[in-house]
C-alpha cells in the first residue's frame, strides 16, 4: 500500500479563522521610570484625584499597561471607571476590555457588553468591533448575527481592519447578511490592503478558487505570499501547495517543503501532514521515514485523518518502524471513525491476516485513542 499525496486547498479554512478579540500585545515595565515619567505620574495623579476625566483615563491606562508604574489591574479598573462614568469613550472601551478578560475584576461579559455599547454608541470603532464580537459569540448579549454584522459594518466603515475581515466572513457565509462572494471579496481586500494577514490569505483563496472573481493562480500566490511573510500558517501551507503542484510557478519541491515546514512548526496539521509526505517520498527533502512518522503523528494527534491513514500504512508496511498489524488496524479504525471510508477497506485487508485476539486489541486501542481525544494513542 502506497501513501497517497493529500493536498488541501483550505477553502473551509479560509472561512474559519476565529472572529476574535484583538489583543493588546504590549508589555509594561514593573518598575517606575525615572525623571520625566515620575513627574508626569505625580501631575496626573493630582489632576485625577481632582476629578479630571482625561487624567483619570491616562492613569488607568498606565496601570493597565505597566508603563511608568507597576502594573496593577485593580488600580486600572478604578481609574478607568472614574473616567468612564464621566463619558470618556476610551475609558469606557478599556473598562469593557478589563471586564471581558477578567483583569482587576471578575470576568463579566454582561458588564463588558454594557461598557462597549456606551463607547460604540459614541462611534468608537474598536468598541463597535468588540460589541460585534460579543453578539457573534452570544457573550453578555443574545447571539445575533444580524446585530453583529451591524456593529462590524459600523467599525468597518471607519477602516477597522479586523471588522472589515469579519464582515467579509459574514458575507461569505451569509451570516446576518445576504451571502455574496463579491461583497466578501470587497471587504477582505479592504482589510488586506491594510496588511491584515488573515484577510490577505482570504483574498488569495478567492483568487485560487475563483470565488466572486475569475480564477487566477498567480494573483492567489501573490496574496498568499503577503500573508505567509507575516507568519500566517494557512497561507504558508497554501503557498507550499502552489510550489508543490506548480499552480502559479514551476514545481519547486524544496520551496514547497520550506513553506510546509514554516506552517508545520506552528502546529498546522495539514502542513505537518504534507511535510510528512515530503519526508516519506524524499521530495524536496532527504527521504527520512522517522521524520515522516513524527510529522504524521503530530497531525494525527490533531485529528487529521489523512495522517492517521498514513501512520496505518507505515505500520502495515514496516516503513521506518517494525511491522505491526495491530497498530496499523488501530490507526485505520480511528480514521474510519473520523469519516475516512478507506479506513474500512484497508482495515478489512489487514484483518484477513490477523487473529481474532489481535483484532480485538486493535479496536480497543482505537476506542481508547478516540476517547482520549488522541492523547492516548499508541502510534
Amino acid at each position: 500500500m502506497r501513501i497517497g499525496w493529500v493536498l488541501f486547498t483550505a477553502l473551509l479554512l479560509a472561512m474559519s479563522p476565529s472572529i476574535g478579540v484583538a489583543q493588546d500585545d504590549s508589555t509594561g515595565s514593573d518598575t517606575n521610570q525615572a525623571g520625566h515619567d515620575g513627574t508626569l505620574l505625580e501631575q496626573l495623579r493630582v489632576l485625577a484625584e481632582k476629578g479630571n476625566p482625561l487624567a483619570q483615563e491616562a492613569l488607568g491606562e498606565m496601570y493597565a499597561t505597566g508603563v511608568g508604574v507597576q502594573q496593577d489591574f485593580s488600580e486600572a479598573v478604578r481609574w478607568h471607571r472614574l473616567a468612564a462614568e464621566q463619558g470618556v469613550v476610551e475609558a469606557e472601551f478599556s473598562l469593557g476590555g478589563l471586564y471581558l478578560r477578567g483583569e482587576g475584576v471578575a470576568q463579566d461579559y454582561i458588564e463588558a457588553a454594557r461598557w462597549f455599547r456606551l463607547a460604540a454608541e459614541q462611534g468608537y470603532a474598536d468598541a463597535q468591533y468588540q460589541l460585534g464580537f460579543l453578539c457573534n459569540e452570544g457573550q453578555g448579549v443574545p447571539q445575533d448575527y444580524a446585530e453583529a454584522a451591524r456593529w462590524f459594518r459600523l467599525a468597518a466603515e471607519q477602516g477597522h481592519a479586523e471588522a472589515q475581515f469579519n464582515l467579509g466572513i459574514y458575507s461569505q457565509l451569509g451570516l446576518g447578511v445576504a451571502q455574496d462572494m463579491s461583497e466578501a471579496l470587497r471587504w477582505f481586500r479592504l482589510s488586506a490592503d491594510q496588511g491584515y494577514a488573515p484577510a490577505q490569505y482570504n483574498v488569495g483563496v478567492h483568487y485560487n478558487e475563483g470565488l466572486g472573481i475569475p480564477q487566477d493562480y498567480i494573483e492567489a500566490a501573490r496574496w498568499f505570499r503577503l500573508s505567509a511573510d507575516q507568519g500566517y500558517a494557512p497561507a504558508q501551507f497554501n503557498l507550499g501547495v502552489h510550489y508543490d503542484q506548480g499552480l502559479s510557478i514551476s514545481p519547486q519541491f524544496s520551496e514547497a517543503a520550506h513553506w510546509y515546514r514554516l506552517a508545520a512548526d506552528q502546529g498546522y496539521a495539514p502542513a505537518q501532514h504534507n511535510l510528512g509526505v515530503c519526508y516519506y517520498n524524499g521530495q524536496g527533502v532527504a527521504q527520512d521515514y522517522s521524520e515522516a512518522l513524527r510529522m504524521f503523528r503530530l497531525a494525527a494527534e490533531q485529528g487529521d485523518t489523512s495522517s492517521q491513514m498514513n501512520l496505518g500504512m507505515m505500520y502495515a508496511n514496516g516503513d521506518g518502524v517494525q511491522q505491526d498489524f495491530v497498530t496499523a488496524l488501530m490507526c485505520f479504525s480511528v480514521a474510519r471513525a473520523n469519516g475516512e471510508m478507506l479506513g474500512r477497506e484497508y482495515g478489512a485487508i489487514l484483518e484477513n491476516n490477523m487473529t481474532p485476539a489481535e483484532i480485538t486489541v486493535a479496536k480497543e486501542d482505537a476506542e481508547a485513542c478516540i476517547e482520549s481525544a488522541y492523547t492516548n494513542c499508541e502510534w
